[in-house]
């Protein structure tokens, strides 16, 4: 589950679930739901979210149900990317740059974004995990 802008809880499908210390896991469904063997040994279920901060929770076998909330960082604005060139992969006919502004279309339609940049990122990854999953 995680938080939405006003404030109610919204599943989070495709969260990775993971075993501590094991390579045993899975992803959590559509509806943010997942299964996952226990074990008496393992003792700290790890769920981590692109965009969300991990969490490690403990667990002791003594219920079937966990209920977890992932909350939102900002690790992914203090990522440094670092690009480098490769002359030899680049083509004649590719562009080696690219910009657009989106001013003029929005001054003859009057369009604003209305979805934010985080949530279409999350989307986005939704779309190719789920079209992966089915190919």
């Amino acid at each position: 589950m995680s938080p939405s802008s006003d404030g109610t809880q919204l599943s989070v499908s495709g969260a990775n679930v993971i075993w501590k210390g094991t390579s045993i896991g899975t992803i959590s469904d559509l509806d943010g739901n997942f299964t996952l063997p226990y074990n008496t040994s393992y003792k700290q279920l790890i769920i981590s979210y692109i965009g969300y901060k991990t969490v490690t929770i403990d667990v002791d076998g003594s219920s079937d149900f966990i209920k977890v909330i992932l909350l939102p960082t900002d690790d992914l604005s203090e990522v440094t990317i670092d690009i480098k060139e490769d002359p030899s992969r680049i083509r004649p006919l590719d562009v080696p740059e690219l910009r657009c502004d989106s001013s003029k279309f929005r001054k003859e339609t009057g369009w604003l974004p209305e979805i934010d940049f985080r949530t279409t990122l999350s989307d986005l990854l939704k779309y190719w995990r789920e079209k992966l999953k089915n190919d």
